[in-house]
């Protein structure tokens, strides 16, 4: 069975197989054990005296009724259909639910996919996350030496793979976006070029969120071993601040199987740095009462950010699961139902508001959630999207920018040469996901930076966060206060003989 995105394109590739294996240099080679039977001899379905067969389909026409003891996938998925939702989790579902079954025999039957990456959540990832008995082959246009399979013989960074098909400067032009805009056709984004080149459906660079744009908690040097608490397990304990605020965000997936988008859940803590004393020449209330101007000491102390409410990243994970289950997972131990689970993560996290995206599952999320929750003050609400995922990640952004949003950072135990206890700074997995998913917007799985996204704008929103500019102006506006014109104002004035 030859499986592809489309039908002209199986008819085309079955087209070419059956010139070579009817022309005279195959037949001249295997004709005494190859012979064709005239009476099925169509584009689509050929077979040969011996009972073998080359059936070829499309994803898209259905595969009822016909099975195959190899099966050939070649691109299940077009850009296209990786830019559209419904059409990704069509095909999907055919791959997963459709194709396993056509085969003759479970037993010894083979699949082998190809295909370039479009998505991150296209076939080929499926793929990877279920075929667990399956060897992946990976071979990007410029070898990349901390991401390869070992099948691939280059070693040097950014060895080109085929040279003489791909030379470093047509290479370069596809890269930039430059191939085929002399001749009137539109170039490949970046987003193109780090999947279809690199099979890598992340910009290296990053997207609208880098990594770098991450603050990392705790702030400052690394800290002393004997200033940090350790666990049962010997493990550093990293204290998050103390929060004013708690928010936590959910993006529902359909439903919970394996080919549909995951749960995402994303708790967010609003804190604030400890004020630190500013000592001024004048009055304290000089700053704050009155038309003059204020103090330096007391901008430059804003501009700092010493009270600007920041936020920092608490917790995060993603999960296949049902609505409704206490069951619990035998390797977290809490309960796997989605609604059980987060409703643990606001009791353990004492949240005070979760934030549903009005989508697949949300609208039951949210009202099992109000029961589960029944008796405590924590405020559920449904967010309906009004524009896309990329303009949403655009909108929060600038928070980014002003370095007003942090993640925690893993403090490992460790020794160095001479047996002294040291701290290494390293990365917790669940938060470099995190921060890969809203690298990555707007393509691939987003579950996670769908709920950040969401989480910061409902902060923002609700004022508890907003730029350094904002808050500058406001902190001096506050501190600087003017009387209002108006008859009242002035009748007062006159009374006490101020005018």
């Amino acid at each position: 069975m030859c499986i592809s995105y489309a039908s002209q394109l199986s008819e085309e590739l079955a087209v070419r197989m059956r010139r070579l294996v009817w022309g005279s240099w195959y037949q001249g080679v295997f004709g005494d054990r190859v012979k064709p039977v005239l009476d099925q001899a169509s584009r689509h379905n050929f077979a040969t005296t011996a009972g073998g067969a080359r059936i070829s389909s499309s994803i898209e026409s259905g595969l009822l009724g016909r099975g195959g003891d190899i099966q050939l996938l070649d691109d299940l998925m077009t850009l296209k259909q990786a830019e559209s939702e419904l059409e990704t989790r069509t095909v999907l579902q055919a791959f997963s639910e459709g194709l396993p079954t056509r085969v003759t025999n479970s037993a010894t039957s083979t699949r082998v996919l190809v295909g370039q990456r479009v998505s991150e959540n296209d076939v080929t990832n499926l793929a990877v996350e279920t075929w667990k008995d399956a060897t992946w082959l990976m071979f990007p246009a410029r070898y990349e030496v901390l991401r390869n399979c070992p099948q691939d013989r280059r070693t040097v960074e950014g060895e080109l793979l085929t040279p003489e098909l791909w030379p470093e400067e047509e290479l370069r032009k596809v890269e930039l976006g430059l191939a085929g805009l002399d001749k009137g056709l539109g170039a490949l984004s970046s987003f193109g070029a780090a999947a279809q080149l690199q099979q890598s459906p992340i910009v290296r660079g990053g997207g609208v969120i880098k990594r770098e744009d991450w603050q990392i908690w705790p702030e400052g040097p690394t800290p002393d071993p004997k200033d940090l608490k350790i666990n049962a397990r010997g493990e550093y304990q990293v204290m998050l601040p103390l929060m004013q605020y708690i928010i936590v965000a959910v993006d529902t997936a359909y439903s919970e199987r394996e080919e549909s988008s995951m749960n995402g859940v994303v708790c967010l803590g609003v804190w604030s740095r400890r004020r630190e004393e500013v000592s001024r020449a004048q009055p304290w209330m000089a700053s704050r009462w009155g038309t003059v101007e204020p103090d330096p000491a007391e901008i430059e102390h804003l501009l700092e950010g010493q009270e600007q409410p920041r936020v920092i990243l608490c917790e995060a994970f993603q999960t296949r699961a049902p609505l409704n289950d206490q069951t619990p997972d035998p390797r977290t131990g809490r309960p796997r139902g989605l609604v059980q689970r987060v409703a643990e993560v606001c009791r353990r996290r004492e949240a005070n508001r979760v934030v549903i995206e009005d989508m697949n599952r949300g609208h039951d999320t949210a009202a099992e959630l109000r029961r589960e929750l029944h008796g405590m003050e924590i405020e559920v609400e449904l967010i309906k999207p009004t524009t896309s995922k990329l303009a949403r990640m655009n909108s929060v952004q600038p928070l980014f920018s002003n370095k007003l949003v942090y993640s925690p950072a893993n403090l490992v135990r460790t020794f160095d040469k001479c047996g002294k206890e040291t701290v290494e700074v390293r990365e917790f997995l669940w938060v470099a996901e995190v921060a890969a998913q809203c690298n990555r917007t707007p393509r691939g799985r987003q579950d996670l930076a769908d709920c950040v996204s969401m989480g910061l704008s409902v902060l923002r929103r609700d004022g508890w966060l907003s730029l350094t500019s904002e808050f500058v102006k406001e902190q001096l506006e506050q501190r600087a206060w003017k009387p209002k014109p108006g008859v009242i104002g002035r009748d007062i004035a006159k009374q006490y003989g101020v005018y």
